[in-house]
């Protein structure tokens, strides 16, 4: 694996060929921050004093060495997450991946665009601003968005909504790549995501460990499952595209996870491995289940663990600050245990944010702090064509397998606030925006 962290250069043709430091993962307001380009947007009226480089277009770039043991590989991948938004990646030159949008992963195979020794990679932003308003001229009739945002049709991207600002936040468009972004070479199938089906019965738990594979082509892959003390080894046969491999296990008097005051969240450790990749994950055994039942106020909404009825503490995740890089583990370390300690059992992640990096997650899963995971749609009408329902789509298709091994994953919730703001705006178009809606879920 090559890690493509650390410093990179960053320009724009608004500077011809001038260059200043930047740091990925990071975001190009923190480098401008650095530099010394700009004032602290969150001091005083600064924010009005930074809009002007929401228009630009931003262009990182970095050498890199690559080795000859890499190029051996028969497929090598580019890992790229949270990359926001409109981005095309080109290494020596050649363009690897185009991207359209914040939620997904993309993983292009590059092995063709690389050479031994030193090489080049570049990450080309486009205003997504700009993106915006040339979506908004395509759709057939006007989708309205939230009063909150001072940047218009961000509703028509998949872009973090509060980036354009809302009622408790600045306005900063910030673009950059907020996760490691890395290469990595495999023989047979990749590693795409890992999880557990789990059956509870009095005290015994059936464990099925599933993993995600894709492959270039048929092949067989050899995959070993460790969990609980045992290992597992499967020879997968793999069809080109996406594959599920699975292996069994039997926990006896399982050590359960419990929300934070219920009692511990206890945690066990499952290892995926393939000849070429390991992937590690902590996996709590629980059932959570969301009771809705008749009662004096219509039908119930509540959480029962275990068996057990929870009643949900907690508040709403926004993001933990408008500049991505400070976006840190030390951070969310210290909100989540701030969570934990005022007695809170339960996170709500905001859906006008972003799904959250992995080790928010992790944290969550440690701290017994449930999450209700809103799909990132919030306050605003939204497109039904087939090209934004696509977006979403595979959106949703990396984020859920992504994220359903998370004992704290309590409930998906698909939006904030939407099916209201069908009655926010035009009346006379209602009937119109609550087929949208309806078309759109």
């Amino acid at each position: 694996m090559i890690d493509l962290g650390g410093e990179w250069r960053l320009g724009s043709p608004e500077w011809k060929d001038k260059t200043i430091p930047a740091e990925l993962p990071g975001d190009n307001y923190s480098a401008l921050l650095a530099a010394g380009m700009i004032p602290d947007p969150y001091f005083g009226r600064n924010e009005e004093k930074v809009q002007e480089f929401r228009r630009y277009e931003w262009e990182f770039a970095r050498d890199f060495e690559v080795s000859e043991e890499l190029l051996a590989k028969q497929y090598v991948y580019l890992n790229c997450e949270m990359v926001d938004t409109f981005a095309t990646i080109r290494i020596n030159g050649r363009k690897a991946v185009t991207t359209e949008n914040a939620f997904c992963r993309y993983r292009p195979e590059v092995r063709s665009l690389l050479k031994p020794g030193m090489n080049t990679i570049s990450i080309h932003f486009k205003s997504a601003e700009l993106e915006a308003k040339k979506v908004a001229e395509k759709m057939p009739f006007p989708i309205p968005m939230n009063g909150c945002s001072k940047v218009q049709n961000l509703n028509l991207i998949r872009k973090a909504h509060c980036h354009g600002g809302w009622d408790w936040g600045i306005t900063l468009m910030v673009a950059g790549v907020y996760e490691p972004l890395y290469l990595f070479g495999v023989d047979g199938g990749r590693i795409d995501a890992v999880w557990t089906d789990q059956k509870h019965e009095g005290k015994s738990v059936e464990v099925t460990a599933v993993a995600e594979l894709h492959a270039e082509k048929p092949c067989r892959t050899a995959v070993t499952f460790r969990f609980n003390g045992e290992e597992r080894q499967v020879s997968a046969s793999l069809k080109a595209g996406r594959n599920l491999v699975k292996a069994k296990f039997e926990v006896k008097n399982p050590r359960l996870w419990w929300p934070n005051g219920f009692g511990a969240p206890e945690l066990y450790p499952l290892t995926v491995e393939t000849d070429d990749e390991s992937v590690e994950k902590e996996i709590g055994l629980r059932t959570i289940e969301v009771v809705n039942l008749p009662d004096d106020g219509g039908v119930s909404m509540f959480f029962r663990v275990n068996g057990v009825d929870v009643f949900a503490k907690g508040a709403d995740w926004i993001p933990a600050d408008a500049l991505p890089s400070r976006q840190t583990e030390e951070r969310f370390e210290d909100l989540l245990e701030s969570s934990r300690l005022a007695n809170m059992n339960m996170i709500r992640v905001w859906g006008g944010g972003q799904y959250e990096k992995e080790i928010f997650y992790d944290i969550c899963d440690r701290k017994g702090l449930m999450i209700w995971q809103d799909m990132m749609f919030s306050c605003s009408l939204y497109p039904s064509t087939e090209e934004f329902i696509a977006n979403a789509v595979a959106e949703l298709d990396y984020q859920i397998p992504r994220l359903k091994h998370h004992a704290s994953l309590a409930i998906w919730c698909g939006d904030n606030e939407v099916i209201g703001a069908t009655r926010w705006y035009d009346k006379d178009k209602a009937t119109t925006y609550l087929v949208n809606y309806d078309r759109l879920n």
